[in-house]
């Protein structure tokens, strides 16, 4: 049964990508290619690779799964799971790193991962793996192929949309602006202030996800991590000496109750 991780990413799966295992591929017996998932038996060649991811960060984000074979083109679900040789896993991952860099312009942020066998369910051999790539709907779209095209998805297909598009362009480019939009909206909010509070200095900061970076996956930040980074000292940098952290609807409150 298809889930979704967030509001925003569809994922086939029922819990995130760091904690798949071979087990979570059973479902894709089930999982058409389509909008959001596509499968490959082999590792196509940089420029296919670069074209898939980018057809969905500009679209509405998907899978890829390298290592697997649909039933039919009628019937386009997972049926056969070869996987790729262990041995070669590690320089194929770092091939489709260097396929979207220099492929795809801004490049969009992407995953990586690797789910090893044996699972005798799927027939997924020991000493084989599958390859996945999990990219989210891009909020920096338009991202363009080195071709010169701008890839959309269009059901199974990475459909090639020219340049010259300009609707295509125009919706693109509304994801930054409405995210632009909500940036300026926030910053020009007041905070919500009791009548003793009114009086006193207060500091307003905003975390922005740097989805360029794969590691420490920002979905998962927490109180207790946001506690320990305010709170760490460093006696090259002035800090601020918050003592009070709270959650709220929207975000995290810290703030300096005591003196200093």
């Amino acid at each position: 049964m298809a889930m979704k991780i967030n509001e925003l990413h569809y994922s086939p799966f029922e819990r995130g990508v760091k904690d798949l295992n071979s087990k979570d591929l059973e479902c894709l017996r089930d999982v058409s290619e389509g909008w959001h998932i596509e499968y490959k038996r082999e590792i196509p060649n940089p420029k296919t690779i670069a074209k898939s991811v980018s057809s969905f960060a500009n679209t509405y984000g998907g899978w890829i799964f390298y290592g697997i074979g649909q039933r039919s083109d009628a019937d386009p679900v997972a049926e056969s799971f070869p996987g790729i040789d262990d041995a070669d896993c590690e320089k194929k991952i770092s091939s489709i790193k260097e396929a979207v860099k220099f492929h795809v312009s801004p490049s969009p942020f992407f995953e990586v991962f690797k789910i090893d066998g044996p699972n005798n369910i799927i027939g997924l051999g020991e000493n084989r793996s599958i390859i996945g790539i999990f990219v989210p709907r891009s909020n920096t779209a338009p991202h363009i192929h080195s071709s010169g095209v701008i890839f959309s998805r269009v059901s199974d297909l990475s459909d090639p949309r020219p340049l010259n598009d300009r609707y295509l362009i125009d919706e693109l480019f509304k994801r930054q602006e409405m995210l632009s939009e909500w940036y300026k909206r926030w910053q020009d909010r007041d905070p919500v202030f009791s009548n003793a509070e009114q009086e006193k200095c207060y500091f307003r900061f905003m975390l922005i996800a740097d989805l360029s970076r794969e590691k420490n996956d920002w979905r998962e930040l927490n109180l207790s991590d946001l506690k320990k980074t305010l709170t760490k000292k460093d006696k090259k940098m002035p800090s601020i000496k918050f003592d009070a952290f709270y959650v709220s609807p929207s975000g995290f409150i810290a703030q300096q109750q005591g003196g200093g």
